[in-house]
């Protein structure tokens, strides 16, 4: 399956170097995203990494690792969304990953 990122949750099953270059052409340029949640579903074997990122800087935004194969992990920031201007997922070991966002 291929990344799916002009949706509500946008679903990721592999590596994204820009989330703002891969959607400019069909959401435009000039946004942000307010994100709630991400949702790392059944990674498949413990130790596998997901590994999120600001593409401008390259500055860490979300290291998960998994601990139990095949247990899915929540990150919930819906008390306090977490603004960005674009995010890349450098390195995606397993699974599904659903970035929730408002």
């Amino acid at each position: 399956m291929a990344n799916l990122l002009n949706q509500n949750p946008i679903i990721i099953t592999g590596t994204q170097t820009s989330y703002k270059a891969a959607v400019a052409a069909t959401l435009g340029s000039l946004f942000t995203l307010r994100v709630e949640k991400w949702y790392w579903r059944t990674p498949a074997n413990v130790g596998d990494i997901c590994l999120v990122i600001d593409p401008a800087n390259g500055v860490e935004r979300l290291r998960l690792r998994c601990e139990v194969a095949g247990q899915s992990i929540l990150v919930d920031w819906t008390a306090n969304p977490k603004i960005m201007s674009d995010f890349a997922i450098v390195q995606f070991d397993s699974g599904e990953l659903e970035i929730h966002t408002r």
